[in-house]
């Protein structure tokens, strides 16, 4: 190998790996290693898994078509893989990976109001009184509040 990069006067591409000595410069890759290791902990220390969803489930998708980056409503048709999934969108399917899908957030069932009007005055005598006391607990500033200086000359018409 060293004859024939002396003759061409280069260095020959191979590829087989050439054989390196155990050097205490080979050491350094390992706390390199190492530190990478530490990178990617701290990076991920503010990541969340995202949640698995199921086919058939309404769910908000990214539009990419038109070169447009609008929430569509569209449905899960299936999943691809641990982070893509089949999305049926206006009649048609597209491949989208989980971070351009949210799961369409129903608005949950109103409790039921009662019919007879006596329990439903009673439920609000309560919900007021329960106010007024929170309203009492509240720390209001007994600082003089006065308008800015520059409104001094100011005439409202």
């Amino acid at each position: 190998m060293m004859l024939l990069s002396q003759l061409i006067g280069r260095p020959t591409r191979s590829v087989l790996p050439q054989v390196q000595p155990e050097t205490e410069n080979n050491q350094g890759w390992w706390e390199k290693q190492g530190r990478n290791e530490k990178l990617q902990q701290r990076c991920n220390d503010g990541a969340r898994d995202l949640a698995v969803l199921k086919e058939g489930q309404p769910v908000l998708v990214r539009d990419w078509s038109q070169h447009r980056r609008k929430w569509q409503e569209a449905q899960i048709n299936r999943q691809l893989s641990s982070k893509a999934y089949a999305v049926k969108l206006n009649n048609n399917l597209f491949r989208r990976n989980r971070q351009d899908i949210r799961p369409l957030v129903t608005e949950p069932a109103s409790p039921e109001t009662p019919k007879d009007p006596k329990q439903n005055a009673s439920s609000t005598q309560v919900d007021t009184t329960e106010s007024a006391n929170h309203s009492d607990n509240l720390r209001r500033s007994t600082r003089e509040q006065k308008p800015p200086s520059w409104m001094v000359d100011y005439v409202p018409s």
